[in-house]
């Protein structure tokens, strides 16, 4: 009888410990949910940005020749071996920015604008923020930053000189 509980107590013991390291392994294992990143973008051009999304996440607006809020976007690729592109939309102002007066001014009609946008690649490791740029020419780029990264250090065309915002970030 001794011999038997004796047994038992091992074959429970040893069922256990297997059960744990199962349970470890896969814990290990298991894709960590990615975070979700931070939408920004940068507007280079002569013209407020309004109702900018990222793969229908809504950003909002950028106004002429600086860049906008933040806003919560989608989640980063899940495969990062491989070029992915997001679906951007945005509006783009009747009024242009006159330098000279620093003031916006009413020329035309609100304009819609689409396009898949491919993300710049390689990934970062640690992406935390997708970036957009918006240049003069109608041109987009995306960008992911890493999460060591300011968004303020990427920008590509500083802001004029004439322009009331010109040396604030």
């Amino acid at each position: 009888m001794d011999n038997s509980r004796t047994l038992m107590w091992i074959a429970l013991l040893l069922a256990a410990v297997l059960l744990t390291g199962c349970a470890v392994a896969l814990a290990k294992n298991r894709e960590q949910p990615a975070r979700s990143l931070t939408l920004f973008a940068f507007n280079y051009t002569d013209r407020g940005l309004l109702d900018i999304t990222v793969d229908g996440m809504w950003l909002g607006s950028a106004s002429a020749y600086t860049n906008g809020g933040t806003a919560m976007g989608p989640r980063p690729p899940r495969d990062r071996s491989t070029p992915q592109s997001v679906d951007v939309t945005w509006s783009i102002s009747a009024s242009y920015y006159d330098l000279v007066t620093n003031k916006y001014v009413d020329d035309g009609e609100l304009v819609v604008r689409h396009a898949q946008v491919p993300l710049k690649f390689p990934y970062p490791d640690d992406p935390k923020e997708l970036i957009l740029h918006f240049y003069p020419d109608g041109r987009v780029e995306a960008e992911l930053i890493d999460r060591k990264d300011n968004a303020f250090d990427f920008r590509r065309i500083p802001v004029p000189e004439g322009h009331r915002e010109h040396g604030r970030r």
